[in-house]
């Protein structure tokens, strides 16, 4: 969340402007999101001032570690004893929207219990087509030692669920996946 501090030569705010040794201005520090200095921004100039921005915004952008869909992704999360949580997502504004729900803090626990992929849905893709997968955003929960994952999904979600709603979501298809995997193992 960026925040502007005007310290205001000496007369505000001299708290802040002593915490980082503010001694001239402007001075614009970044800093990361515990308040620890990154950078300082050094040109002055739009472009080196844009570049600088976004590639402190680079580093300290929350994403989600989404895995490609591909051969290795039922092994690796067996190998890991974890379900697969595919997110099909079309680009539009409904799969975007899901997207940033999946940012949201309270998922961050609930969601490292699953192997995330993410597929881009395309016409031309043989998997989205032998699944008749057109149009996101759509969330498929995926048992990695079943025969065929994607031929029984544990769960499916076929529309856009707040972080409240996915985390009950998240919650159930775990629980359905710990029945699942004690049956493997009998």
């Amino acid at each position: 969340m960026p925040v502007l501090v005007d310290c205001d030569w000496g007369k505000k705010n001299k708290d802040v402007s002593g915490k980082y040794g503010v001694r001239g201005y402007p001075t614009i520090i970044f800093t990361d999101p515990d308040g620890k200095e990154v950078e300082r921004l050094h040109g002055r100039d739009a472009a080196s001032v844009a570049g600088q921005i976004n590639g402190v915004a680079k580093k300290y952008a929350k994403s989600v570690a989404w895995a490609e869909y591909d051969d290795d992704v039922f092994r690796d999360a067996a190998e890991e004893k974890k379900p697969v949580l595919l997110f099909f997502t079309d680009g539009k504004a409904k799969s975007a929207a899901q997207e940033e729900v999946f940012l949201d803090e309270r998922l961050e626990k609930p969601l490292g219990q699953f192997l995330l992929v993410r597929h881009e849905i395309a016409k031309e893709c043989d998997f989205c087509g032998s699944i008749r997968m057109r149009k996101g955003p759509v969330i498929w929960f995926l048992d990695p030692l079943a025969e065929e994952p994607t031929k029984k999904p544990l769960y499916k979600v076929t529309s856009l669920k707040s972080a409240k709603n996915l985390a009950g979501l998240l919650k159930m298809a775990h629980k359905r996946w710990e029945k699942a995997l004690r049956k493997h193992e009998e």
